[in-house]
């Protein structure tokens, strides 16, 4: 099947993308240290930073949650209708690189916002052929 080819070549790709992206970001920052950047720290030692910083994190600043779904939200263009909201970021695990998706749990971000819900599965692709281009319009602090 053509289309079941396309998803595996273009899934193919973005994982391939999110491997180059990890590799310079860590690339850069062992030349960073190497030209005497901060000391590297150890593992133990990122895992305590991670704990001090996002102890307090409570996920939610000034958001109430149980509004979300009074928020009107317009999708137009070819294949709109196929988009399934996202319900929450559990799904995108292995979807996304996995220091994305461990970033979302440290900030123990559960519900995405109107905005998230519906852009997320078009750039992702997810429920869909292929990632699909969007444009869209969200006041400010609602998530983009």
């Amino acid at each position: 099947d053509r289309k079941a080819g396309r998803k595996a070549t273009q899934q193919a790709t973005v994982a391939k993308k999110a491997n180059v992206e990890t590799e310079f970001y860590w690339g850069a920052r062992a030349r960073a240290m190497a030209v005497g950047g901060r000391r590297a720290q150890t593992p133990a030692e990122v895992l305590q930073a991670e704990k001090v910083l996002f102890a307090s994190h409570s996920g939610v600043a000034g958001i109430n949650f149980g509004q979300y779904d009074a928020i009107p939200v317009e999708c137009k263009g070819p294949g709109a209708a196929a988009v399934a909201p996202l319900q929450s970021f559990t799904v995108l695990e292995g979807k996304l690189p996995a220091f994305v998706f461990h970033n979302l749990q440290q900030m123990k971000y559960a519900s995405p916002t109107p905005i998230q819900r519906y852009s997320i599965p078009c750039a992702l692709g997810i429920g869909l052929d292929a990632p699909v281009d969007i444009m869209a319009c969200a006041q400010t602090g609602s998530g983009k």
